[in-house]
């Protein structure tokens, strides 16, 4: 790595932001070992240069190319393998994941920072995947803890926190959610909307884990009867989805703003957007989702879907 990497842009940048190197080490790695890499003495790893560039406020893609060794790709290779294993959700998919995480548990590249904060957050992943809610906020936890050593889900918008950091924390919301309260759920989301509008919305990665704690905190204030909230998030959740093309939330979150101008009465605006998010569970061949919002608004609003689409 050249010098341009660890000398020039990581000490400029810290400067910039009014950092220390203390305060820029902080969690991520010793101050004697962030001051050889801004002197050029030391190539930083790929999580702490990620996890600096996050601090700083910059997109780590951006700057870190130089730097993939036979190594990196075959690990990089056996993530992407676990990650898809567990986008698929079926039982016999989250077996081979589970014994796919037990494996990587055994390698040395997951016994860093970074490899066992991946493992936390994929056994997080498989806990959600078996609605395991108790499970699930232990590993979201732990997966959070292994960078910030004193972190109180209480004091969420005091912390400066990284991205998997933010996407763990969003995991806690989901099984407070389900263990606690919406209340609390919808507390440690509006804490979390705070934290990532105050930084870096920038990255694909940040984009998508902050379209789905919109997602969650529009469906948390309807079913709190906190329907005007609800429509504002919601609002600028589908503007968010629209302009980034995300057509996994897009109709989950048209479907919650729905329901909460329903609940307020809105019927001709309501329906309208009901159409449009039938077509959307149909275009995607999302059965089970359009299935249950069939029922939802026959049960609540004696509304019936097919009868508004025309």
């Amino acid at each position: 790595m050249s010098n341009i990497i660890g000398d020039s842009l990581i000490r400029r940048l810290r400067k910039e932001r009014g950092l220390t190197i203390a305060e820029l080490a902080d969690e991520i790695c010793s101050e004697e070992h962030l001051a050889r890499i801004e002197r050029g003495k030391r190539a930083p790893s790929r999580w702490v240069f990620k996890q600096i560039m996050e601090k700083l406020g910059e997109n780590p893609n951006k700057y870190y190319t130089d730097i993939v060794t036979l190594e990196d790709k075959r690990i990089v290779s056996l993530k992407d393998k676990l990650k898809s294993l567990l986008l698929d959700r079926t039982e016999n998919s989250n077996e081979k994941a589970e014994a796919l995480i037990g494996r990587l548990a055994k390698e040395e590249a997951f016994a860093e920072k970074e490899g066992k904060q991946f493992l936390a957050m994929s056994r997080a992943t498989l806990a959600y995947n078996r609605e395991n809610y108790k499970d699930l906020y232990d590993f979201a936890l732990e997966a959070i803890l292994v960078t910030k050593t004193n972190f109180n889900v209480d004091k969420i918008d005091t912390y400066f926190l990284s991205n998997d950091e933010i996407w763990a924390c969003n995991q806690l919301a989901v099984a407070l959610f389900f263990t606690e309260s919406v209340e609390r759920s919808t507390e440690t989301l509006y804490k979390l909307k705070t934290v990532i509008e105050r930084g870096c919305v920038d990255s694909d990665e940040i984009v998508h884990t902050f379209i789905a704690l919109l997602c969650n905190l529009s469906k948390n204030l309807g079913m709190l009867g906190r329907y005007d909230e609800a429509i504002d998030i919601a609002t600028i959740s589908i503007d968010w989805c629209e302009r980034h093309r995300e057509s996994k939330y897009h109709p989950l979150i048209m479907f919650n703003k729905a329901c909460g101008l329903l609940y307020n009465n809105e019927l001709e605006e309501g329906k309208e957007l009901l159409c449009k998010v039938y077509c959307l569970f149909k275009g995607y061949d999302r059965k089970d989702e359009l299935s249950f919002a069939r029922k939802y608004v026959e049960e609540n609003f004696k509304i019936n879907i097919s009868n508004i689409i025309f």
